[in-house]
């Protein structure tokens, strides 16, 4: 198994979409580089991401990035859709063990 992090505007859509794709064994919402390890006080800078476990002999992370890809636009500066703030920023990142 290995790890990959979206981040692609709310947390829970990205969730939603990433989990049905083949190859995907689990995923996780939650947030990235934030400046505190605590969710209590005010934003401190962290991205909504989703962790994502996925099988590599039943998707690439190339597969993987080609359809994040098809639900956001990678030129649309901290916002997706409806969603605006920074908070809401794109980026992937994977897992370094």
């Amino acid at each position: 198994m290995e790890t990959i992090y979206f981040a692609g505007g709310c947390l829970w859509g990205v969730q939603a979409f990433i989990k049905t794709l083949p190859g995907v064994e689990s995923t996780e919402a939650g947030r990235a580089n934030g400046r505190t390890q605590s969710l209590a006080g005010d934003y401190d800078g962290y991205a909504e991401c989703v962790k994502t476990t996925f099988d590599p002999s039943r998707v690439s992370v190339q597969q993987l990035m080609g359809y994040f890809f098809e639900i956001i636009d990678p030129y649309s500066v901290n916002k997706q859709g409806e969603d605006v703030g920074e908070k809401y920023r794109t980026g992937v990142c994977e897992s370094l063990h």
